[in-house]
């Protein structure tokens, strides 16, 4: 299932992603985000820089119809676009789980 509206408040995810004592991405996150050359500072800052106007699309999982990610398109310091996949886990999870070039 797909949307056009985002699923979870931006100011929400920004919060965790601001809060540095926290690990916001996922492993594949960071992976993704490595490979690109960037530092975990460096996504950090990306993510806080997102807008709505960022904003792509929401989806659900494959596996739970009920369980939404907000797709948002980025740009790093240099320009190259990004991928930046976030869902809005109620527990301790990242919310930021995949980033990669676009």
């Amino acid at each position: 299932m797909e949307k056009k509206a985002p699923h979870y408040k931006l100011a929400e995810i920004h919060s965790k992603v601001a809060d540095i004592t926290s690990q916001p991405f996922t492993r594949t996150a960071l992976q993704g985000g490595l490979a690109l050359g960037l530092t975990e500072s460096d996504m950090r800052r990306i993510v806080l820089s997102l807008k709505r106007a960022d904003f792509y699309k929401s989806m659900t999982t494959h596996s739970d119809h009920q369980l939404w990610q907000d797709v948002y398109h980025g740009k790093t310091e240099t320009g190259v676009p990004v991928y930046i996949k976030i869902t809005g886990f109620s527990d301790c999870r990242p919310p930021v789980i995949q980033f990669k070039a676009k």
